[in-house]
């Protein structure tokens, strides 16, 4: 079976981290990411939507610049789906390890 180490040595292999340790610190990675790309594709969106209302009379916003078609499609993906279900993965395995059934990942 393969599986998460009990311990992870650092670059210099003088220094040791537990794999609780390491789990709790990627997945609090994990989730300021998603946050974050939640805040940013937000608020893209408004500042689109707000231009377009302000150049209505122009033709809105992609007639003011000149943009026809794909060119013209506003699309930011949603990943935070994916990301959170990283999320739940990574404390579902450390679940597993704290009541002793390590398993692999």
């Amino acid at each position: 079976r393969w599986g998460f180490p009990d311990r992870i040595a650092s670059d210099n292999g003088k220094e040791f981290v537990d794999k609780t340790g390491f789990a709790n610190e990627t997945i609090k990675g994990f989730e300021l990411l998603s946050n974050t790309q939640k805040s940013h594709r937000w608020t893209l969106l408004k500042h689109d939507m707000t231009l377009d209302y302000i150049l209505a009379e122009q033709g809105g916003l992609c007639m003011t610049l000149n943009l026809t078609g794909d060119a013209c499609y506003t699309l930011i993906p949603d990943s935070s789906d994916n990301i959170t279900s990283v999320i739940d993965q990574d404390k579902l395995q450390m679940q597993k390890w704290e009541i002793g059934n390590f398993t692999s990942i």
